[in-house]
């Protein structure tokens, strides 16, 4: 979806709505890159054509897979651009759990981040945040799911535009997006009684199948869900953004004007199309 001239800049224009946008062409080629638990607790993304499945499963019934080559970075996004610097690297042979998939990064889809709340907290500082950084969320989107207002800690954040949201989180690609805040969740207890962390309460203890005793909970642990969904555990928050979409997104897409012409649209449909209501004329001069 192209986004309504208020999502963008906060004021109307009549002939700028939201309008469907074939723009998924820019994820076409990518490869899937693996979302992968090392040995040592290292979480991050390899990319999949540098892994086999071995065939087995941890005893949370998570495959496990190989490296096929030695030296693969393992980058903390699915993504190889300049800000994915790589947290190490895997071997032939390596094994590792493999907890998600994703398409590589694109104009199309991205990730950015994990970002820690103290590095968000200085870029946050400039637009009405005081005090550290303990939640982040999106409280208001447009008519295209575009993010038009974010509140920390609980309190709007003063933006001039929208479209500053993109620059407020570290030069994000597009305001279509999801947050997710590795170091808060809740714990429920058998008995219902539930448990917000982070908290001052003392410490968390995990007891896994088959262990000797509790442990701590820190880092490097992730959580299942009874559906099976994985999610990694931080004992810092950390902020991941997850979206859509390449620019302000008002207006021509260039990759939705390519899907439109390969679905047959001339010039004319495709520029009415995307500027609603308007009239292509011969100039008279």
């Amino acid at each position: 979806m192209t986004a309504d001239a208020t999502e963008a800049w906060g004021k109307p224009v009549s002939y700028l709505k939201s309008v469907p946008s074939p723009d998924d062409g820019a994820a076409a080629s990518k490869l899937m890159w693996c979302r992968v638990a090392l040995a040592d607790g290292t979480f991050g993304y390899v990319r999949s054509d540098y892994l086999r499945d071995t065939g087995t499963k941890n005893a949370a019934g998570l495959p496990v897979y190989a490296g096929t080559e030695d030296g693969v970075n393992i980058r903390p996004a699915p993504s190889t651009d300049a800000s994915s610097v790589p947290l190490g690297k895997l071997n032939a042979g390596d094994l590792v759990t493999v907890i998600g998939q994703v398409k590589e990064s694109n104009a199309y889809s991205w990730q950015r981040g994990p970002l820690d709340a103290a590095a968000l907290q200085s870029k946050l500082s400039a637009y009405g945040l005081s005090g550290p950084l303990a939640t982040l969320e999106v409280s208001q989107r447009g008519p295209s799911g575009r993010v038009t207002e974010l509140k920390a800690n609980g309190q709007p954040l003063s933006l001039p535009n929208p479209d500053t949201i993109r620059t407020a989180l570290g030069g994000l690609p597009s305001t279509r997006f999801e947050i997710e805040q590795t170091g808060r969740y809740t714990i429920v207890g058998a008995d219902g009684a539930t448990r917000e962390l982070p908290d001052a309460g003392g410490p968390l203890y995990a007891l896994g199948a088959g262990s000797s005793g509790p442990a701590p909970l820190g880092d490097n642990m992730v959580a299942m869900s009874a559906d099976g969904q994985v999610r990694v555990l931080t004992k810092k928050p950390q902020y991941v953004m997850t979206g859509t979409g390449y620019g302000h997104g008002v207006g021509m897409s260039q990759w939705g004007a390519r899907g439109y012409a390969e679905l047959g649209y001339d010039y004319r449909k495709i520029l009415q199309t995307y500027y609603s209501g308007v009239s292509i004329v011969k100039d008279g001069s």
